[in-house]
């Protein structure tokens, strides 16, 4: 507005509701009719439209009609809307932009938390039950020895013995290590070293614990400690031996899972056992039992004996 008018205009509003709007109506005073070429002037505002959102035909900027010697009216002035718009009340809302923001935000955390009911992150919160597996996951996996692995990267779940899923091993590895990520044999024996000693006592201790749920049900937790010490070295050793760089691949994710699964089919033995439930408990181990050993399988492949070092032992039960 030219500084010597009396004529005020929330610019900010009128975008909001031009483009809200329908039949939009810019109503220019008369004191626009000595308009002068400052920079402040309304003219100047038209010119670049995308500022108060009149881009469509039912959008119209009209100047009152004294306002003929404006030097700008031929740039301004459109035709007027269709007669439908022309008949129909033209009020603008008195619509802040905070609020129209407030109402966008709204409308959002509706869609995200649709989308949340339909996750592909369900398997995890759904534990045992749903899964089939050792339960204590919950939806964003914190609990968990390894917060990302393979489910709740992709969203899916392995299966749960890679010795009995051939299709599925062979989307990961092919027929053998062609397709797996190459780390140097230096670096290997390197973490062989320092972890080696640590996952076979772990991978020792989780199988004297089978025996425990029944005959020595009081020993049991502190078994499942000394197990439990290993758990997160089996996790960095496979991440080393599968990642050539820092990014996390998906063979380091599948092993992470199955560390995951061990631990959490430690802790469903625990609790079984407190409860005096020996079926469950020892379904729960079974369980742990097939994660360890899909760890050993996939993983003893890049222990290279006179290399690298020897190959871990299976679990036995």
């Amino acid at each position: 507005i030219d500084e010597n008018s009396s004529a005020s205009l929330d610019v900010s509003m009128m975008s909001v509701e031009a483009r809200w709007t329908p039949g939009f109506v810019l109503n220019a005073p008369a004191a626009l009719g000595s308009c002068t070429k400052s920079t402040k002037c309304l003219c100047r505002l038209l010119h670049g439209p995308k500022r108060l959102g009149v881009t469509t035909r039912d959008q119209t900027a009209q100047i009152d009609e004294n306002s003929s010697a404006h030097p700008c009216r031929a740039q301004m002035v459109k035709a007027s809307a269709r007669a439908d718009h022309a008949e129909r009340p033209r009020v603008v809302q008195d619509v802040s932009r905070r609020a129209a923001l407030r109402q966008v935000a709204v409308a959002l955390a509706a869609v995200i938390t649709a989308a949340a009911d339909h996750s592909p992150y369900d398997a995890i919160a759904a534990g045992t039950a749903a899964a089939g597996a050792g339960g204590g996951r919950d939806f964003y996996n914190s609990n968990a020895v390894f917060k990302e692995d393979y489910l709740y990267k992709f969203g899916t779940r392995p299966p749960r013995d890679l010795s009995q899923a051939a299709d599925f091993l062979r989307s990961i590895d092919g027929n053998g290590t062609e397709k797996l990520p190459f780390v140097p044999m230096k670096r290997r024996y390197d973490y062989y070293n320092r972890f080696a000693a640590r996952i076979s006592a772990a991978l020792s201790a989780y199988e004297r614990a089978r025996l425990m749920i029944k005959e020595q049900p009081a020993e049991l937790a502190e078994e499942m400690r000394k197990a439990e010490d290993g758990f997160r070295p089996m996790g960095i050793f496979a991440t080393q031996l599968l990642c050539p760089d820092v990014a996390v691949t998906r063979e380091a994710l599948l092993m992470r899972y199955y560390v995951n699964e061990l631990y959490f089919a430690s802790k469903e033995v625990l609790e079984a056992c407190s409860e005096g439930d020996i079926t469950t408990a020892t379904e729960a181990w079974n369980i742990g039992r097939d994660a360890a050993n899909s760890y050993v399988r996939f993983v003893n492949r890049l222990i290279l004996p006179g290399k690298v070092g020897t190959p871990f032992n299976l679990v036995d039960g």
